[in-house]
């Protein structure tokens, strides 16, 4: 068993300042205490020099960490700089690209100038539901279900009174509802 903390096993415990060594400038001719870290170069920041402070201020107004780049590197190197030089992609993909769930992976060219022959796939059932709503495809279930309440408002026998015409509307608006509401699940 270890009895002092300076054989302490783990390697960032440091010893008391009390008992720290003088650690001198490193510019020549200093004799002052190096107390104050500065890079001596500024793209590997393990190069660590210890300077007094009056040196390390003088270091640090004449650091240029832009010396010798180009304006394309400095660019660069400033849109690194916005995101701590991490990866980033567009909000909402996933690692693989893909925006939507699997089941609208099918309908990703839907919305293309010749829509038939993109996705043939689509029963004509799911394309009649889609013109009843006036909704188009890939859409969430809550989309939905705000087309179906903004439709069904529309089209409610206590706003068209007498008029036959609306209740037939409401009626496949509901069939349409149900048909898109089971395919979205699935």
């Amino acid at each position: 068993m270890r009895s002092s903390k300076e054989s302490s096993p783990f390697r960032y415990y440091r010893a008391p300042a009390s008992k720290a060594a003088f650690q001198p400038c490193c510019v020549k001719g200093c004799s002052g205490e190096g107390l104050h870290k500065a890079l001596s170069d500024p793209k590997v920041s393990t190069s660590i020099q210890w300077m007094c402070f009056d040196h390390v201020v003088q270091h640090n107004k004449t650091l240029d960490y832009f010396k010798g780049m180009g304006t394309a590197e400095i660019e660069r190197e400033l849109a690194l700089d916005r995101v701590w030089g991490l990866s980033t992609r567009p909000v909402g993909l996933s690692r693989g690209g893909d925006l939507y769930s699997k089941a609208s992976f099918a309908f990703q060219n839907f919305f293309s100038e010749d829509r038939e022959s993109a996705v043939p796939s689509i029963p004509e059932s799911i394309k009649d539901s889609l013109k009843v709503l006036e909704v188009r495809f890939p859409i969430s279930l809550q989309a939905l279900k705000k087309a179906y309440k903004i439709q069904v408002k529309r089209y409610h026998p206590d706003l068209n009174q007498g008029r036959k015409d609306a209740e037939e509307t409401l009626k496949r608006i509901n069939v349409s509802y149900k048909i898109l509401k089971d395919f979205i699940e699935k």
